[in-house]
């Protein structure tokens, strides 16, 4: 297993240098296709599986159950584990006074479709299986670094993009 697992890995960047490796994983329960992950690696001592999805910068590292099944004519791994992580884009928000960055009342530590709309005001992301929302009270904190957003909003829009508003 160990010399199928370092050969796949090993041979990948020759076998297709433009393609991208397909990991299909059903993490904690939920199917996860990622179209183009990196950065690919299993470790027998902890029996860890990890790799980072390029298409939204999440980084996951779990536990198999099942044996794992890599496909070199289709550059395709498929694995079933639980427990684990998901690290990429951190939302920290403080939404009407309360953490709730994940919508459940803490840090969002994988966020997509983070995104700015100009026209409502409302920053927007996904985190999970929950999408969130709110108006920002200040200045967004980007730290680069960390890959982290700190923001502190409101649910309730501003005067100012209210619809209606008659000034």
């Amino acid at each position: 297993m160990r010399l199928i697992l370092a050969t796949l890995l090993a041979l990948l960047p020759l076998a297709a240098p433009q393609a991208a490796v397909v990991v299909n994983a059903n993490f904690n329960g939920q199917q996860i296709n990622c179209t183009n992950a990196s950065g690919i690696s299993q470790n027998l001592g902890t029996n860890t599986f990890k790799y980072t999805c390029d298409t939204n910068n999440v980084t996951r590292t779990c536990t198999p159950t099942q044996n794992i099944a890599y496909s070199l004519s289709t550059l395709t791994i498929t694995v079933t584990c639980t427990g684990g992580t998901e690290q990429g884009l951190v939302v920290d928000a403080t939404i009407d006074g309360s953490q709730n960055g994940n919508g459940l009342g803490g840090k969002c530590l994988a966020a997509t479709n983070f995104g700015y709309d100009l026209n409502t005001g409302e920053i927007g992301w996904t985190c999970g299986a929950q999408a969130i929302a709110c108006y920002p009270l200040s200045d967004a904190q980007y730290d680069l670094v960390n890959t982290q957003v700190t923001l502190v909003c409101s649910e309730t829009a501003p005067l100012i993009f209210r619809h209606g508003f008659d000034g």
